[in-house]
């Protein structure tokens, strides 16, 4: 079997010209017999007569299924100081490529890294948020409630008109009164039939007039007595349907003061699962903010260097 000796590629029977770097064998070409004395006489012939065939394939197949970035120089070399580069050729090929592979899962681990991070992050800031606007649940009310009711006219107006009846009947008994006085005073023996006739005409007129004013001054107190009532219900109701609005505002700011209790219970939850990936005293949303710059920048490689370069920083200013 012959074998380029400038790249070292598996060169066939008849094989003039080596198919990868166009060396011509009698210019690199090399037998691997050549190999089998010194190193591979103990190794490599063994290797064909017992396992040879497998130790080939084993080595190409690694060869290929890693790439052959670095097979030519590192293979080569093998080639031609252990013998034939059987296995030379198989080992470089897979060295070649195993950097660029690890450099794709470093990339994933780190986006994984700066995934849980930011969301720690953002937990830790709706928390400070939240933490700023809860207060004590015990300050709201625990259900909605009525606390002023409206009133009707009739609450207001009553006394108004309870007090034009009487004014309007005390005023009447009062003319009444006096009207009987007036009669009893009379001496029939000193008035005539007519004079007598005409001073009972007067006091029944008197009688008459003291009902219409009691009347007309008991309606002025109870018309009165209507707008004012209309005037304090207004108020009352208006007053009333404000308390009423803020206790309602109330109820309804205590139930939004609950939701926001239990997304914080919910959001501590949640950090429980991403606490472990920074140290205590670097657990706020402004550290772990600077920890994910220090990583996104290539500044640290982790978390630990990050809190050392944060805490540098600190020490610092």
């Amino acid at each position: 079997m012959n074998f380029c000796k400038k790249c070292g590629a598996l060169m066939r029977p008849g094989d003039m010209i080596c198919s990868r770097c166009g060396t011509t064998i009698g210019e690199g070409g090399e037998s691997s017999s050549g190999a089998k004395n010194g190193f591979a006489s103990g190794f490599d012939t063994g290797a064909e007569n017992g396992t040879g065939d497998g130790e080939g394939k084993i080595g190409n197949g690694f060869g290929n299924a890693l790439g052959s970035g670095a097979g030519n120089g590192f293979g080569t070399g093998s080639g031609n100081g252990f013998g034939g580069g059987k296995i030379g050729n198989g080992f470089g090929a897979g060295y070649g490529a195993m950097p660029g592979t690890a450099l794709d899962f470093n990339t994933a681990v780190k986006n994984d890294l700066i995934r849980k991070l930011s969301r720690y992050r953002d937990l830790l800031s709706e928390n400070d948020e939240l933490d700023s606007r809860i207060k004590p649940q015990s300050s709201f009310p625990s259900e909605a409630e009525v606390l002023y009711k409206k009133r009707t006219l009739m609450k207001f107006f009553w006394p108004f008109l309870v007090g034009g009846i009487a004014v309007g009947s005390l005023l009447y008994v009062i003319s009444v009164l006096i009207s009987l006085h007036s009669l009893m005073s009379i001496d029939p023996d000193s008035y005539s039939s007519a004079q007598a006739q005409l001073q009972s005409t007067h006091i029944a007129t008197d009688v008459y007039g003291g009902y219409i004013v009691a009347v007309l001054v008991g309606l002025g107190v109870i018309l009165i007595g209507l707008k004012i009532a209309k005037s304090k219900r207004d108020a009352f109701n208006s007053n009333a349907e404000f308390m009423n609005m803020q206790a309602t505002d109330r109820y309804e700011k205590g139930l939004m003061n609950q939701k926001m209790i239990n997304l914080r219970q919910e959001n501590i939850q949640q950090m429980r699962q991403y606490e472990n990936l920074v140290p205590e005293k670097y657990r706020s949303a402004y550290c772990v903010g600077e920890i994910i710059n220090f990583i996104k920048d290539d500044k640290a490689a982790n978390v630990e260097e990050a809190c050392e370069l944060l805490e540098n920083k600190g020490s610092e200013e």
